[in-house]
């Protein structure tokens, strides 16, 4: 005979979904985060996709997420911040062109380089996982 007292009650997907959209948009500094993100949860499974602002948000953030009842594991490999990304441009990008990053676009303004064509250029940039967009303004 089967014993059904150990019973595991699984919580909806949908409920573990919206406490973690809650979680992000009533942390201030998240609020606005929430758009260049993408919860998906199956069965437990939470895959959190997109890019944060800030390293500190994206951290705090992370070390909530245990306590949501329900989450049986959690995908982050696709989640990025503008922080971190904007450390990984900088290792490809000449001197002379400045970098600016919203939600992993990348704005790149400054002088042109000389030595490196811009197709060479955005071809790095966009090899940088994480990077979404790229709009070259250089003179």
């Amino acid at each position: 005979m089967a014993d059904t007292s150990a019973k595991i009650t699984q919580r909806p997907d949908v409920d573990i979904h919206h406490d973690i959209h809650n979680l992000i948009v009533h942390y201030p500094p998240a609020a606005h985060d929430h758009r260049a993100l993408h919860i998906e949860v199956k069965a437990g499974a939470v895959k959190l996709s997109g890019v944060f602002k800030a390293r500190v948000t994206q951290t705090y953030i992370l070390d909530k997420l245990p306590n949501i009842a329900g989450i049986q594991s959690l995908d982050i490999t696709q989640l990025y911040n503008d922080d971190d990304l904007r450390l990984e441009v900088a290792k490809v990008v000449p001197f002379g062109v400045y970098v600016n990053l919203e939600y992993g676009q990348v704005k790149l303004t400054g002088k042109h380089p000389t030595d490196l064509s811009l197709e060479t250029l955005v071809s790095r940039i966009s090899a940088i996982p994480g990077v979404t967009r790229i709009i070259a303004a250089l003179g």
